[in-house]
């Protein structure tokens, strides 16, 4: 039954009312198909019932339909809804089940499971499990392919998510929410200009119906289009599509181009929504601008958009620009609002276990999170403010200067390391020393790197072994040997390249590779990073205790001379290209075999395995987000590849989602530096 007027309504329900009091009195009670037909006019009132919101009644007759007619899945699927509308999620839960167990193969039912399971319970694997048996089901329902890939991307499946939205757009080109589902799942992959394109088309196909020119506007501000980002959001605000979220928005953007009266008025706006209506935090609408019908859907409801957040960062930044009175009116108004959505997350608790200041330790997490939804921009912002709060806290120099490092922002990671370094009350000073001897290596500064590396030899933790959450440093007296060692090789580099000159170590070999790669000359290195292995094939082995990633190094070399990086990058062949990336590909799915399988003891192991865990966890993560592995990761480079290769190397970072996934014990990890190298 479609939606109708509510008079239109009214009628319908006295007919019907009707019918089921001629049938109650007649005669044949026992007449073939009498149920049936009760059933269905009880399912049509309780219909008719929700449509009107009028919840109650609707449950009853959902039930009077079930006894007449227990064996039909959709009648159990009505109750459900109707039952999650009037707030009893447990018993709405109980009813999709019991739906997909009378008709398994009925779409609608496992798509409203889906849906409860991940907008009430967060449990985001059962959900997709459930979007996935419905999009099979029924594969020409949009929907069903949209609900996937939003909880694809609230459970940090992004690639997956990708995936599934580009098969809800293959379906239907007019679908206006399957692009703007697109947008939002490019934006949390940090792939914002394309975004920008989905939802534009989102917007011309739905005439900004659903929050596009909020959409549109964060993904603008994070491409730096701002005053673009300002006309969207200036479009929302007169339309009156969440205004609150413009508003906050709109301070942002107008605080990054320094324009600090219309950032004040912005926040005050903001604030005054929030005085007259302090439920505005909660508008989520559907295509048609309406109440979004919660059985139907997945909530998305982005962190980067969550009123909490937005009215923190916006106080923090007045209040350095010198806008004292309204930034304490916003913190103020952030403190009382609700804040379960960090409370409740497991991690955030533990990291203020583990970290006492409450403010440094609430950025440092959310810069964490923000790193994992590869909203670097956002993680950069977040790490940036917190030196100002505690200038000796040493946790966020070391998260900003490994993001920086990951990012390629090399110089910038420089300049965090040395700050870390300089602090007096760091507590292993010599694990940091390591870290930043493998930045100056990445910049061809051996020399510097083997001093640093002796500073490292020299120190010691502060802390106890065991009170860290990864083993304090080991091994330095082999990295120092490995330092003396490319010191001596970079004299050797060009006598070796003109052949003049053999090297019979197959180290040597690979240190040579290393500093080639570091230099540039990426085919160079990846060749004889693989003379290197054919000669000594223990050297791809990472060591357990040292940390060596000769195999990584090798990978990283192979993609970027598979992309033409580099300095002889542009002299490759195509077919050149594709047999280093192949070999580029084999490295890595050796790499992370051995990482999994090998490096991680079972997980029935002792305790003392775990640090092993969250370090490989750490690593996998870097990979995700490592600037070398651009042109075979994200979307612009995936998509410059032919078909098959494409494949292979989105089903390789499948599979690093599938071990992130496995490593991240959520209820036992405690919050790590994001630098934590093996």
């Amino acid at each position: 039954m479609g939606t109708q007027k509510p008079e239109h309504l009214r009628e319908a329900i006295h007919h019907l009312e009707e019918a089921l009091r001629c049938l109650a009195t007649a005669d044949d009670q026992d007449a073939p198909g009498r149920n049936t037909t009760v059933a269905r006019l009880y399912d049509s009132l309780g219909v008719a019932f929700v449509q009107l919101h009028e919840y109650d009644p609707a449950i009853a007759c959902f039930r009077r339909a079930i006894e007449a007619d227990s064996s039909r899945a959709r009648y159990h699927c009505n109750l459900s809804h109707a039952l999650e509308s009037g707030g009893d999620i447990d018993a709405a839960i109980e009813e999709a089940r019991q739906a997909t167990t009378l008709d398994p193969h009925e779409p609608h039912a496992q798509n409203n499971l889906g849906c409860l399971l991940a907008n009430h319970r967060s449990q985001f694997d059962e959900a997709i499990q459930c979007f996935h048996r419905a999009s099979h089901l029924d594969p020409a329902r949009v929907w069903y392919h949209s609900n996937e890939a939003i909880a694809c991307m609230r459970a940090g499946l992004y690639v997956r998510a990708i995936r599934a939205c580009s098969e809800a757009v293959a379906i239907d080109h007019t679908h206006a929410n399957a692009w703007t589902t697109l947008g939002n799942v490019l934006l949390a992959y940090g792939r914002c200009k394309e975004a920008a394109v989905a939802y534009q088309q989102g917007s011309l196909l739905s005439g900004n119906a659903f929050r596009e020119f909020i959409n549109y506007g964060e993904a603008a501000f994070r491409t730096g289009l701002l005053r673009e980002a300002i006309t969207q959001y200036l479009g929302a605000i007169e339309k009156n599509q969440n205004p609150l979220v413009a508003h906050l928005k709109l301070a942002e953007v107008h605080l990054e181009l320094r324009e600090i009266d219309e950032a004040v008025g912005a926040c005050d706006s903001a604030l005054k929504l929030l005085a007259d209506n302090p439920r505005a935090t909660g508008d989520v609408r559907d295509s048609e601008g309406n109440e979004r019908a919660s059985g139907h859907a997945v909530a998305e409801l982005p962190e980067a958009l969550d009123i909490v957040s937005l009215l923190s960062d916006v106080s923090d930044r007045l209040h350095r620009a010198g806008a004292l009175d309204i930034a304490r009116a916003a913190a103020q108004m952030a403190a009382r609002l609700d804040t379960e959505a960090y409370r409740g997350r497991v991690a955030t608790r533990r990291y203020r276990a583990f970290c006492t200041s409450n403010r440094v330790a609430e950025y440092s997490t959310r810069g964490v999170f923000a790193v994992a939804e590869r909203e670097f921009k956002r993680a950069t912002t977040l790490f940036s403010m917190l030196p100002e709060r505690d200038p000796q806290e040493w946790i966020p120099w070391l998260n900003l200067a490994s993001l920086y490092h990951n990012l390629g922002r090399l110089d910038d990671a420089r300049r965090a390391f040395e700050h870390t370094l300089a602090l007096r009350q760091l507590p292993d000073p010599g694990r940091v020393y390591l870290a930043f001897a493998q930045l100056l290596q990445d910049l061809a500064c051996f020399r510097e790197a083997l001093d640093v590396i002796r500073s490292s030899c020299e120190s010691e933790p502060l802390l106890a072994k065991e009170r860290l959450p990864i083993p304090a440093t080991t091994g330095s007296a082999e990295h120092l040997r490995i330092a003396e060692r490319l010191v001596a090789l970079e004299d050797r580099v060009n006598a070796v390249l003109r052949g003049g000159e053999q090297l019979e170590s197959a180290e040597d070999l690979a240190l040579l590779a290393v500093i080639l790669r570091a230099r540039g000359e990426h085919a160079a290195a990846a060749r004889f990073f693989a003379k290197a292995f054919a000669r000594d094939p223990s050297l791809k082995i990472r060591s357990k205790r040292l940390g060596q990633e000769y195999r990584f190094d090798a990978a990283r070399a192979a993609v970027l001379a598979g992309a033409g990086r580099g300095n002889s990058g542009t002299a490759l062949t195509l077919t050149e290209r594709a047999q280093f990336r192949h070999e580029a590909l084999r490295w890595l799915e050796e790499e992370l075999t051995y990482l999994v399988e090998d490096f991680i003891p079972p997980r029935d192991a002792v305790r003392a395995s775990q640090p092993n865990r969250w370090a490989v966890l750490a690593e996998l993560r870097r990979w995700q987000v490592h600037v070398d592995f651009a042109d075979v990761r994200d979307v612009d480079g995936l998509g410059r590849l032919p078909a098959a290769e494409r494949d292979a190397w989105i089903a390789f970072w499948h599979r690093i989602e599938a071990a992130v996934e496995m490593l991240d014990e959520k209820q036992q990890r405690p919050a790590l530096p994001l630098f934590s190298p093996l």
